[in-house]
């Protein structure tokens, strides 16, 4: 069976790029102000750092430096860039961001940033709309760490998986929007839910939740093993065969592995 075509989407800033860190460093530059880091800045327009003065000028520095995006750090690390450029051979991946520049283009900047950190052909959208985005290349699974556009993508593209990645600003923000917006709370963990849809859906999700609760339960039973050794084989056998049984007809919750492996 050839397990259907995926179309994902990655925001950049925020999720992938640390802009909150590369914005406060230059506002840090001109005017001695705090430098802050996307994992822990509590408010979306930096209101705790800068002026809106100050940040108007650090944005007018931003749109006027040549390839200034292509400096911003990284947010993850270069085995989740492998994941992604792996899915980016097998599936559509495309990046979508409102990133703004006036004089090289913030799309070929994005290409080149994302091509340093891995991903041989990366597919760049430039726009600020983000749902009708989503909805014009019928997106199966989105990414964004700004809940308006999380919102926008679950209203316009209906049959898109939407998912907020948690960050310090969007805290208020995921009390209230709709609950089939998913929270993750890392890339990692959105790579391995788009991996599980991508590979045959609901059963092998299912499979592999399995397989790690097993797993949990068996690495749990190394020191009882042990223990059990000088008492013969068969006792330690059997107390493993007991516990996988347990695990098979015990039920997981729907917060995925990580879920199943703290119920036990």
């Amino acid at each position: 069976m050839i397990n259907k075509t995926k179309v994902v989407i990655f925001d950049l800033d925020g999720v992938l790029a640390d802009f909150d860190q590369a914005f406060t460093r230059l506002g840090h530059y001109l005017f001695d102000t705090p430098i802050s880091y996307t994992v822990s800045q509590p408010y979306w327009n930096f209101r705790n750092v800068m002026t809106v003065e100050q940040q108007t000028k650090v944005w007018d520095i931003i749109k006027g430096t040549a390839g200034w995006w292509v400096s911003v750090p990284s947010l993850v690390n270069a085995d989740v860039f492998v994941r992604i450029n792996g899915l980016t051979h097998r599936h559509e991946v495309y990046f979508v961001t409102h990133r703004m520049h006036s004089i090289t283009p913030a799309g070929e900047q994005s290409v080149q940033w994302l091509k340093y950190w891995g991903i041989d052909n990366p597919r760049v959208i430039v726009s600020s709309r983000k749902g009708e985005i989503a909805r014009a290349v019928s997106a199966d699974y989105a990414l964004e760490d700004n809940w308006g556009n999380a919102c926008s993508i679950h209203w316009m593209a209906e049959k898109c998986r939407t998912f907020l990645i948690e960050r310090p600003y969007n805290e208020e923000a995921r009390k209230i929007i709709p609950p089939r917006i998913s929270v993750v709370k890392t890339v990692d963990e959105y790579l391995h839910i788009v991996e599980g849809g991508a590979r045959g859906g609901k059963k092998y999700t299912e499979r592999r939740q399995l397989l790690m609760r097993m797993s949990a339960v068996l690495s749990s039973r190394i020191a009882v093993s042990e223990r059990c050794f000088a008492g013969g084989w068969s006792e330690t056998r059997t107390r493993a065969r007991l516990d996988i049984t347990a695990v098979s007809k015990a039920p997981c919750s729907e917060g995925g592995p990580s879920t199943c492996v703290r119920e036990l």
